[in-house]
């Protein structure tokens, strides 16, 4: 954004659970002082009080929502139904969340636009060979890779895929698994890999934005979410030429095409996820035709 030339504000609110009255006059009086014509906002809090400055203000609110509703959450569906009445237009990046806002929220099909979610192929590209990127990691070049790209909360299912790992030692297949990215489960996640003796085959790597060399490094990129809108990392790792195992939610199946061009298995189960990689990993030259296909 900085280097686009436009300009970036904090506001250090939200800082505590609840409604924060702060941010609503706040927002107000940024849309007055800097003459804004459409408040434009992403995710839900940021739609919450986006909305009700817009109105307040007395201009356009467009909203922008990245998830299917894994879990609804009544308050929430009122108050998406409400400000719904107030809101120019909700841009969804799937059909699958379409289906959530006009089921849940009970939106009028005609203010729903569905614009699938793309990426920036740039990102997915590297300078590196696949021996260099590993090198990178302390990779070795034989080794089996998977690798999973992702906030590490709940709705990213990567306690499945860990369980996964297991199963996939008991058969003999010993693969590396990479995990990059932060968030609240990562302890839970780090007691998980003890617990499964799993300490010299899971590393976590933190955040990372040098996304294009890890997938270079991955023979195999994983997708466990719960539930998704429409994954960016997944979007990213099949513009790799990556082949893609990744849980059938939100619009995933819509986008691999029933297999065509990667695989997918139902959300919240190991042993799946474990039979699906089981799967593919000895034959990586016919997935990788489906990854380069995508």
């Amino acid at each position: 954004m900085a280097a686009m030339d436009v300009p970036l504000m904090e506001f250090r609110l939200m800082n505590k659970g609840g409604f924060d009255r702060r941010v609503v006059p706040a927002l107000v009086e940024l849309i007055r002082r800097q003459r804004i014509d459409l408040v434009h906002s992403h995710l839900y809090h940021a739609n919450l009080y986006g909305r009700l400055a817009a109105r307040k203000a007395g201009i356009p609110a467009v909203v922008s929502i990245h998830n299917t509703y894994g879990k609804p959450k009544v308050h929430r569906r009122i108050i998406n139904w409400y400000l719904s009445r107030h809101t120019a237009a909700i841009i969804v990046g799937s059909e699958d969340i379409r289906r959530d806002v006009e089921r849940y929220d009970h939106v009028s099909a005609s203010r729903i636009v569905v614009i699938p979610n793309s990426v920036d192929l740039a990102r997915s590209a590297s300078t590196l060979s696949k021996l260099e990127a590993r090198a990178r990691l302390g990779l070795t070049e034989h080794e089996l890779v998977l690798g999973s790209i992702g906030r590490l909360e709940k709705q990213k299912g990567h306690r499945y895929l860990i369980e996964a790992m297991a199963l996939l030692r008991r058969r003999g297949m010993v693969a590396r698994l990479l995990l990059a990215g932060e968030g609240r489960e990562r302890l839970a996640l780090e007691a998980l890999v003890a617990s499964l003796g799993l300490e010299q085959q899971v590393v976590l790597l933190g955040t990372r934005t040098d996304l294009g060399d890890l997938f270079r490094a991955m023979d195999v990129f994983v997708m466990p979410s719960l539930w998704e809108g429409l994954s960016l990392v997944m979007l990213s790792a099949m513009a790799a030429g990556v082949p893609v195992v990744a849980t059938s939610v939100g619009g995933v199946s819509q986008v691999l095409c029933n297999d065509e061009y990667g695989f997918t298995v139902p959300a919240g189960n190991a042993a799946a996820l474990a039979d699906k990689i089981s799967e593919c990993l000895p034959n990586l030259p016919a997935a990788m035709v489906k990854g380069m296909k995508a």
